[in-house]
């Protein structure tokens, strides 16, 4: 949301922080992943599709969990397109 009201200027406060609290909530029931133990993986991801070990992270657990990827990183959508589902936020957005 930060990114869509800051440098995008697509979205107002009100809609940013009202997007923050729905965030908030499922992020309650949303498990944490963790890459420990396939550290290596991940870089080798990562130096392979020239992505951030950030992004390859995510990335990486969505290929392993076999889970849309969703995100506005258009650089990161389209190297994980071609391992996975990908949608973008406000695609996601829209169903509610």
């Amino acid at each position: 949301m930060w990114k869509e009201h800051v440098l995008q200027k697509m979205i107002d406060v009100d809609t940013a922080r009202g997007l923050v609290e729905i965030l908030m909530g499922a992020l309650c029931v949303v498990p944490l992943e963790s890459i420990k133990g396939v550290e290596m993986e991940v870089y080798e991801l990562a130096s392979r599709e020239r992505l951030t070990v950030y992004d390859a992270s995510y990335l990486y657990i969505a290929r392993r969990d076999k889970l849309t990827l969703v995100s506005d990183d258009d650089k990161l959508l389209s190297k994980a397109s071609r391992y996975v589902g990908t949608a973008r936020t406000m695609d996601i957005l829209k169903r509610f």
